[in-house]
């Protein structure tokens, strides 16, 4: 006769445990944890509109092995924790800045890695495209013909015409158009700006106008999509 076997209990997992540090809270689930995670977040002006922080990648990763210059990210980090751990006065400030030099850093490390060569990264990695696309950005209201941007790039239109349809396969007013309608959908669904009010914002004289255009892309309305986002 065989005797009842026991169940053996699984072995719980050590908890996690938070504890403040100065101004860094520490999680770790034994008392000299392996690893340790430095959390921060930087917000964008108008990051809905900012086509080149659309453009990244959600998840940039990046080993210590991969570069000396990573070597650089490690001591900023370390830097950063001091700061904040020591809470001197300033150390938030302190703390903010070397945050926004170790995102330029992480930034051009992953492009040096990654070479943009299409996309909006790519106009903006090109001189002549980088002027024409910056105009656009900056000016999206106004009547922008193809000499405009040629002179906004210091170029020819034909060069201009060639480069952005190798990097963007459209034309430099082709993507203008392009620029006003995401700004147009972005205001659509973040205000509640009338139809005209949008439309004259982001560079169509009408309300018609942009409909039209809206339509053609989207093959909606921007009153259908307002709704179908509500």
């Amino acid at each position: 006769m065989r005797a009842p076997v026991t169940p053996t209990a699984a072995p719980s997992s050590p908890a996690v445990v938070i504890r403040p540090n100065g101004a860094i809270d520490v999680a770790s689930n034994s008392d000299s944890p392996e690893t340790e995670l430095i959390c921060g977040r930087l917000a964008f002006e108008q990051g809905m509109e900012n086509l080149a922080q659309a453009a990244l990648p959600s998840i940039i990763l990046i080993r210590a092995g991969d570069d000396p210059s990573v070597a650089r990210l490690s001591e900023l980090l370390r830097t950063i924790r001091d700061e904040l751990v020591q809470a001197a006065p300033g150390a938030r400030a302190v703390g903010t800045n070397l945050a926004s030099a170790l995102m330029i850093m992480v930034l051009r490390i992953h492009f040096d890695r990654n070479e943009a060569k299409e996309g909006i990264l790519g106009l903006l990695s090109q001189r002549h495209t980088a002027g024409a696309v910056l105009a656009m950005i900056q000016e999206p209201t106004k009547l922008w013909s193809l000499d405009d941007l040629a002179r906004a790039a210091n170029t020819s239109r034909a060069t201009l015409v060639r480069s952005f349809k190798s990097l963007v396969k459209k034309a430099p007013l082709a993507f203008l158009a392009d620029i006003r309608l995401e700004l147009a959908k972005y205001r659509l669904v973040t205000s509640n700006q009338g139809l005209t009010e949008i439309a004259l914002d982001v560079g169509y004289q009408s309300q018609s106008a942009l409909t039209r255009a809206f339509r053609r892309r989207f093959d909606l309305t921007p009153s259908q999509f307002r709704k179908s986002r509500a």
